[in-house]
């Protein structure tokens, strides 16, 4: 008895000195996906979400890095977003409060605005040549709408059902992909988006986590990766924080501003290329 007592008294004095062994961490199973899912099911997923969209604001950090003459550059801005469905976007990026990056967009044109110490830069062009050139841009103003939710498939994508996910192919002339969107089966929120260049490799990829609702029923991711594989090699993430309904809605900030003592200056074509416009 004396011996068993002793034994229970070191398993006690051991626990105390070493503490409980830590939990088990166990994953949680992924969704099954439906199995009868259809393309046609899963367009009106997406466009009533896009409908259902409100106008949000938010704030945030964007850190993006980028290749320019063999060497690498890099950027981590404090950032205001302003969103109005469907086509409105208004991005500013500062350091220690002067402005390093300018992006907007409205229902005719985007631009892109950068002055930091290293470049000064602007891109401008028609909204539906942004659309067709995903890969063209260090930041494109096409992929960051669809990002926020204005994501587009028809009932001509090719459906496939992965483990978690349902994933909607467009297919291009040739029979290769031009477009991939990931569907997660438990939420049908959008986790990943592939833009494809006529290569059939993949020029852009752009990852969504960690949602949050923003107005009723609308969900926003509020970290967003994008990977360029195209000609502008580039990776951007934003972290959006403080992120909420847009009220006070300000019409100016959604007109194109004229390049001001911008030196390089660019107008994106119907080709996907970008000339440089003179400058008087």
């Amino acid at each position: 008895m004396l011996r068993t007592i002793l034994n229970v008294m070191l398993v006690v004095t051991l626990l105390g000195v070493v503490g409980c062994p830590p939990p088990v961490e166990v994953e949680e199973p992924l969704m099954e996906c439906e199995r009868d899912m259809t393309v046609g099911r899963l367009v009106e997923v997406l466009d009533a979400q896009r409908e259902n969209a409100a106008a949000l604001k938010a704030r945030g950090r964007l850190s993006i890095r980028w290749v320019e003459e063999g060497k690498i550059k890099e950027e981590t801005p404090d950032v205001q977003v302003r969103f109005v469905p469907e086509s409105k976007l208004f991005l500013d990026g500062r350091i220690l409060g002067q402005e390093v990056i300018r992006l907007g967009t409205n229902d005719e044109e985007f631009w892109l605005r950068m002055k930091p110490d290293e470049i000064s830069m602007y891109q401008w062009g028609r909204w539906e040549d942004a659309a067709k050139c995903p890969g063209q841009q260090l930041l494109n103003p096409h992929n960051l709408l669809e990002a926020l939710g204005m994501v587009r498939v028809d009932d001509g994508y090719d459906l496939t059902i992965r483990a978690g996910e349902y994933v909607l192919t467009e297919v291009d002339a040739s029979g290769g992909f031009a477009k991939r969107v990931y569907v997660g089966c438990a939420d049908y929120l959008v986790r990943k988006i592939e833009y494809y260049g006529e290569d059939g490799r993949v020029d852009v990829v752009i990852e969504l986590e960690e949602y949050e609702e923003v107005g009723e029923g609308h969900f926003v991711p509020t970290r967003i990766g994008i990977i360029n594989h195209g000609k502008n090699s580039s990776k951007a993430e934003f972290m959006l924080s403080s992120v909420g309904v847009y009220e006070d809605i300000k019409p100016k900030a959604f007109v194109r501003p004229e390049p001001e003592g911008i030196k390089n200056v660019y107008r994106l074509n119907e080709n996907c290329e970008f000339v440089r416009q003179t400058r008087e």
